[in-house]
């Protein structure tokens, strides 16, 4: 596992372990399974430093394992986790701030199919960004406006998601903050629809089960979640909705458990 000797080169000391993995996170489904058991691995075998250094280790050991040019939000999140919140972070500096999620809705989860993001276009997509920042900077600096410079259509395509879905960030959150629930579900049904045009991340299946999720009474909005290509997707909506979905709550983030039998979780 890419995990093990990534965190050995981070300690002086570090003891075996035993035991067996267990997991609620379907495989491959785009629920960051893959980034969960890299954490837990880390923090099983000792590693004791920050949160920001504990995802930071886990997305190494992730990209050495796959290949995969993963980002650090899913590794970022799962270590750094606070119960009713979701997280929000600044790629840029790794700080992180804490939204409070209501009680008054639910948060919905439809598996739609298994995918894997090796072999997939997730690799290109971080060239095509890194295409626009060559072009026009950085792109949590730019604004749209700014994407007209750039010369490649498809690469401008892919600037206007990340700038926009930069903005709805904020958006979504303020709308959480306010109990704006139908706002917040616009914007989820937006970043979608981004997702699917501009970033050409999404499949069809999905997009229909978002337009399903939609249409159902009490449903705010609906949007496809993970690296793209297939996974799940993610719904906000009342509580009692009758929904063909797992219902989650925010929970805790990465911590061990020691009791007698040595359990890590």
């Amino acid at each position: 596992m890419g995990i093990t000797p990534i965190t050995l080169a981070h300690r002086q000391k570090v003891g075996g372990i035993s035991g067996t993995i267990s997991t609620t996170l379907p495989i491959g489904a785009g629920l960051s399974s893959s980034a969960s058991l890299m954490v837990a691995t880390a923090i099983a075998l000792g590693f004791d430093g920050s949160t920001v250094e504990l995802a930071q280790l886990a997305r190494r050991a992730e990209i050495a394992a796959t290949g995969v040019p993963t980002g650090i939000m899913d590794q970022l999140c799962i270590a750094s986790a606070t119960p009713g919140h979701a997280t929000r972070i600044d790629c840029n500096d790794l700080t992180i701030d804490h939204v409070a999620v209501p009680e008054d809705i639910n948060i919905a989860v439809r598996f739609i199919s298994h995918r894997t993001l090796e072999g997939s276009e997730y690799s290109t997509r971080v060239g095509e960004c890194s295409h626009a920042e060559a072009e026009i900077g950085p792109l949590r600096l730019a604004n749209l406006a700014d994407i007209e410079e750039i010369t490649d259509l498809t690469v401008r395509s892919r600037a206007r998601h990340v700038i926009s879905e930069n903005e709805r960030v904020t958006t979504f959150a303020q709308a959480l903050a306010s109990n704006d629930y139908r706002a917040a579900g616009k914007i989820m049904v937006e970043s979608h629809h981004s997702l699917a045009h501009n970033f050409d991340v999404s499949t069809p299946t999905m997009n229909a089960a978002v337009d399903e999720l939609c249409q159902i009474p009490g449903v705010y909005g609906a949007r496809m979640t993970g690296g793209g290509f297939g996974g799940c997707v993610v719904a906000l909506c009342e509580p009692g909705v009758d929904i063909d979905a797992w219902i989650v709550s925010p929970v805790g983030g990465a911590q061990r458990f020691d009791d007698d039998t040595d359990d890590v979780n």
